[in-house]
Order: C-alpha cells, then structure tokens, then sequence
C-alpha cells in the first residue's frame, strides 16, 4: 500500500511533465496567468461547448468539451460531462482527463471534482476519487482512493538504448 501511496505521488507530477520530460523551469518561460472565458450569464445552461486553449503562439494546447455547463455565480461554473483533451508540443492528442461533474473557479482557475476522475494516455489510466486540475500549468492532483492500470509493462521495465549502452560499455571494459 505504501508503493502505491509513493506512486500516486510521483503522478502528481505535473502533466505536462509526462509529455515532455525534459522541459525544466529554467528554459521555460513564465507563463501570464489566462483564466478561461466562458460568456455565459449567471443561472444560465448551456450545453456542447467546446472550447480551445491556446498557447502564447497559438497552438491548440488543450479543448474543453463540456456536456452541459450552469453559470452558479460570478465565481463558479458547473459543468457535467466535462473532457479535457490534452496536445504534446508536436499538436499530437495526449491525455483525456473525463470529470463527470466538476467545478470551475472562475478566479483560480482550477477545475475540482468530488465524483471519480478518469485521465487516460496510451500507456495509462488513472481513477481517483477526488481531483483538482489547473488547466494553466496542467498540473493535476488526486485525494482519496486512486487506482492506476499501467498497459504494455514491458515497455517500462526495458531501458532506454542509450542507458543500456553504457551500462554495457561500463561492464565490458575494464
């Protein structure tokens, strides 16, 4: 149980770090805080929105599909059938983040759910019970149960090429 805690923690990494590894702090450049703007009324519903997130040079970096959506006051929106698709830096889909029912503060920014999350890659899946994501630094956090299903294993227990070269130049030579 104590792996998996120490597991779940290493995935609160954040997710743009899962794409893109080697960005580090000191090359990327500070982003200004964007909140989303959603023009919608208070007490207001609206239903199949789809919204873009763009990057400072205009690349899609992220879209909002959203089932339907309540305007509750200036601060907060409901959403419900909330999915978040997520790009790499080549434009290329990389995770799904599907929120059944979820809250966005208008103010923060941040998008929370008390009902099970889902983030889905090719290599992945994640379920938590409880989950909050800020879509500016992508980063996202799980409380509560979390189960992980990591698929093709294989792929992770082998080394990279690189690494298993100089591991065997090390053992080879003297």
């Amino acid at each position: 149980m104590i792996a998996l805690a120490l597991g779940i923690l290493a995935i609160a990494a954040p997710i743009s770090s899962l794409a893109t590894p080697d960005a580090s702090p000191a090359t990327t450049p500070a982003r200004p805080v964007k909140h989303l703007d959603i023009p919608i009324p208070i007490n207001y519903a609206a239903k199949g929105l789809r919204i873009p997130s763009r990057d400072g040079n205009g690349q899609v970096r992220m879209f909002f599909n959203i089932d339907a959506t309540l305007r509750v006051d200036d601060g907060h929106l409901r959403m419900t059938g909330l999915r978040i698709e997520t790009y790499d830096d080549a434009g290329k889909p990389d995770l799904n983040i599907d929120m059944p029912i979820s809250l966005l503060d208008l103010k923060t920014n941040l998008i929370s759910s008390t009902d099970p999350v889902t983030i889905r890659r090719a290599d992945f899946k994640i379920t938590g019970a409880n989950a909050t994501f800020d879509p500016q630094s992508r980063q996202g956090k799980f409380s509560g149960p979390v189960r992980m299903l990591i698929f093709n294993r294989a792929a992770l227990d082998q080394k990279p090429a690189a690494d298993a070269g100089a591991a065997a130049s090390q053992g080879t030579h003297p």
